[in-house]
């Protein structure tokens, strides 16, 4: 069973705005589901570089409390921490932004398990944009000239049609006129 109509095949106008019709639905949904993976890809790249940065926080802060245990207050300094605080207040400060960065980053690792997936993988292999590009502009062509041309087609074969109407009532009045005048026409015509 076929759940797409059939393409129009008595003029072949039509047949190029109804195609160009399709295709341009059908490379706008292409699109769409483009979009919608570069989102994701973008949003999958942003967690990993709050994991990172939170990764990298954690290390500065690890040496930096490494240092202080050990009596080294002028070594691994954190630029983002005042050098107003005490040591304790440092340590204590470090040790609570260790705790919390580490909870982020559980949360972030178990956000990134699994990373978005790649809907068409073959088109990092071509220059799809180029061709995606050139296959849009071909279907707009097709379906704004068969447009126009059905558009234009469709108003002479009208107007035919509307001659052919007048010209048809004409002759049947004049077949009218012709039984009132004559009325043996119409019983010559029933024999």
């Amino acid at each position: 069973m076929n759940w797409l109509p059939s393409p129009p095949t008595d003029n072949l106008y039509k047949f190029l705005a109804i195609i160009g019709g399709w295709g341009v639905f059908f490379i706008f949904t292409f699109l769409l589901a483009l979009f919608f993976q570069n989102y994701e890809h973008a949003e999958f790249n942003k967690k990993m570089s709050s994991i990172y940065a939170e990764e990298d926080w954690n290390r500065k802060a690890e040496s930096r409390v490494n240092s202080l245990k050990k009596g080294l207050t002028g070594e691994n300094r954190i630029p983002e921490i005042s050098s107003n605080f005490s040591l304790k207040e440092e340590l204590l400060f470090l040790s609570n932004s260790m705790k919390l960065s580490s909870e982020r980053l559980a949360q972030l690792k178990e956000l990134t398990k699994q990373p978005p997936q790649n809907i068409f993988p073959f088109l990092a292999s071509i220059n799809f944009d180029r061709w995606l590009l050139g296959a849009l502009a071909l279907v707009l062509l097709a379906f704004s000239y068969g447009f126009m041309q059905w558009f234009v087609l469709q108003r002479i074969s009208d107007e035919i049609l509307r001659l052919d109407l007048i010209l048809k009532r004409t002759q049947a009045k004049e077949l009218d006129t012709a039984e009132v005048a004559n009325p043996s026409i119409n019983t010559d015509a029933a024999r």
